[in-house]
């Protein structure tokens, strides 16, 4: 390991908010139309001279001033908003437990309103792997049915957002809390039964035989039931993309099931609110941690509905990711 003290010391890195985001570029762009016209206007007063291009240049660089400062100002109050979520939610955890035991294994569980799934979640997870105990911990993004509930009822630990920010930013503060409570090893699992806790042990296997940092779960190398041929196209293209860049062979990047020494955790950059999985699997592979993949089986999800919302805005903002997590070199 490369020791305790860098991995506690991993701050809780709250990112942008989409809507927060797509809201203030919708009145940007209405902003810069609408100076846009006016200038135009303008322009065919003038009967179109020199002086007024230079005004309609203007009208254009101040319309577009206005616009990245109205984005700026956007993203600073959401990462105030991050910075006070998670405060609250850490000072309730360690209100609840006061003396957390999270050694061994952590199996961390962000979950948004999966009351219906969670309790089946939870009975499923071995008691543990490897001779080293697992705990459960749950991450309530903003729930606001009984998943907190369910979860504490179900023998996990609960750590409650009160305002839901999405799995990447639930699953930061999951791994702040498994390194700061002595965890091993993080296992993420989603809450909604279409990964087998089952199979835990033989993803944590080759990271506790010394064989790998980080383990992906692979549906390509296992199994899984088609719920969605989109999304299994870009599987396989996500997959093929994150292999040219990284040149290291990736076949499911976005699969929610993987195991990762947990010291590695505090070496990697975070950012990412909601698209978390190609960030976190490009990091380890560009900062040069060993990476492999096993085969997993993924179900049809057992009840509710994604939380992926529209799958061609998701394959969009994954590319995004893909793409800055390379150029900045993880």
């Amino acid at each position: 390991m490369r020791g305790d003290k860098a991995a506690m010391k991993t701050p809780v890195v709250p990112a942008r908010r989409p809507h927060a985001r797509h809201a203030a570029l919708w009145v940007g762009s209405a902003l810069i139309v609408s100076a846009a016209v006016l200038a135009w206007r303008v322009i065919g007063i003038l009967r179109t001279t020199p002086p007024s291009w230079v005004l309609y240049l203007g009208v254009l660089l101040a319309g577009g001033s206005l616009l990245r400062s109205t984005v700026q100002r956007s993203h600073a109050t959401w990462h105030r908003v991050g910075v006070l979520t998670d405060w609250l939610a850490l000072e309730q955890f360690e209100r609840t437990y006061l003396q957390p035991d999270l050694s061994g294994v952590t199996v961390v569980i962000p979950a948004f309103n999966e009351a219906a799934t969670l309790r089946h979640t939870l009975s499923a997870i071995p008691s543990s792997a490897g001779g080293l105990p697992i705990h459960a911990l749950v991450v309530s993004d903003g729930s606001d049915d009984d998943t907190p509930r369910i979860a504490s009822q179900g023998g996990a630990y609960v750590c409650h957002s009160p305002v839901r920010r999405g799995q990447g930013a639930a699953l930061r503060l999951g791994y702040h809390l498994a390194q700061r409570y002595g965890s091993h090893y993080v296992v993420t699992l989603d809450a909604d039964g279409q990964y087998l806790p089952s199979e835990i042990e033989g993803l944590l296997q080759p990271i506790m035989d010394g064989a790998a940092d980080f383990v992906q779960g692979s549906r390509r190398l296992g199994g899984y039931e088609l719920e969605s041929r989109l999304r299994i196209a870009g599987v396989f293209l996500f997959g093929w993309l994150i292999s040219v860049l990284t040149r290291h062979p990736i076949t499911d990047s976005s699969n929610g099931f993987r195991a990762i020494r947990t010291d590695v955790l505090g070496h990697l950059t975070l950012k990412e609110d909601q698209y978390h999985a190609s960030e976190l699997l490009m990091g380890a592979i560009l900062k040069g941690y060993r990476v492999i993949e096993r085969p997993v089986t993924m179900l049809r999800r057992q009840a509710g509905q994604t939380k992926k919302g529209w799958s061609l805005l998701y394959g969009i903002q994954y590319t995004r990711v893909i793409l800055g997590t390379w150029l900045r070199g993880g």
